[in-house]
């Protein structure tokens, strides 16, 4: 019985450091968005953290690598938020899909808006820059009616 609880314990301990970011990414969290709030943090794989947080009733992600270094912030947009040159190639060329998720993506190399877009069992994910020109596409879940 000793060994049991003692070997809970073990993996409690290991499993809680698993999901610490380091004081780099923190540091580096709390200097970009001193005002976020509900901030929750995952590890989007092993050198890659992920902070979900809220700041004027807004939602927000950013990413940071494992020493620190920004790598990408998204934000949630409303359908107002959308550039006019996006809804109309997503009329034009996407007329089929609903809107589910719209984001602006924000690295170091520039800005992009994301979506996910929605036909039948099909979600897309396209990112478009500011002009409505396609970036990327590519078929992110295919959902089963089952």
């Amino acid at each position: 019985m000793k060994k049991i609880k003692l070997t809970v314990i073990a993996l409690f301990f290991l499993g809680s450091t698993a999901f610490a970011q380091s004081n780099e990414v923190q540091s580096a969290f709390n200097k970009m968005f001193p005002s976020a709030e509900n901030v929750k943090w995952s590890q989007e794989d092993a050198t890659q953290w992920e902070a979900e947080f809220n700041i004027n009733d807004q939602k927000f992600s950013a990413n940071f690598s494992g020493d620190g270094t920004w790598l990408e912030t998204e934000r949630e947009l409303s359908t107002i938020e959308i550039p006019t040159a996006i809804n109309t190639t997503i009329a034009k060329e996407f007329a089929d899909y609903q809107v589910k998720e719209a984001e602006l993506s924000e690295t170091k190399n520039g800005t992009m808006y994301e979506f996910d877009l929605v036909k039948d069992k099909t979600v897309l994910e396209v990112a478009f820059s500011r002009d409505g020109t396609v970036v990327k596409k590519e078929v992110k879940i295919e959902k089963d009616n089952d």
